[in-house]
């Protein structure tokens, strides 16, 4: 099942209009609708809210790790999901925080063409 079709699901379970899961988790309306579309995903801080809010495993909203890719292919990327998953709730969204980082520092390696430019560090007169 693809993220869009389980985070509607929950939602709809939950007895959810997307305005409410949007006020719960502090985004727009719209942002629901583009995760629910498939045009954007959601952060993982806000996987993890959501999972707390619908009653789901964390990992329940990270089908990556189904999939051929770096989640399945890096057992040790695998085991620490797994770990985190019976972490506390703060624990495990720090840490969560931090693998979101590190994950877009390597997204902005990957794609060069979008890194911002430096600036120039010269000193004037």
């Amino acid at each position: 099942m693809k993220l869009q079709d389980i985070i509607r699901a929950a939602r709809k379970a939950a007895g959810m209009r997307q305005r409410d899961l949007a006020d719960r988790l502090g985004v727009t309306h719209g942002a629901i609708s583009q995760w629910e579309s498939g045009i954007t995903i959601p952060p993982i801080a806000h996987r993890i809210d959501m999972a707390e809010i619908f009653g789901l495993r964390f990992t329940d909203l990270l089908p990556e790790l189904g999939r051929r890719g770096v989640f399945v292919d890096d057992p040790e990327l695998v085991a620490l999901v797994q770990a985190l998953e019976r972490a506390t709730p703060e624990a495990r969204k720090t840490a969560m925080l931090v693998a979101q980082l590190l994950l877009d520092r390597e997204l902005l390696r990957q794609l060069p063409e979008l890194r911002p430019p430096l600036q120039s560090a010269r000193a004037d007169g």
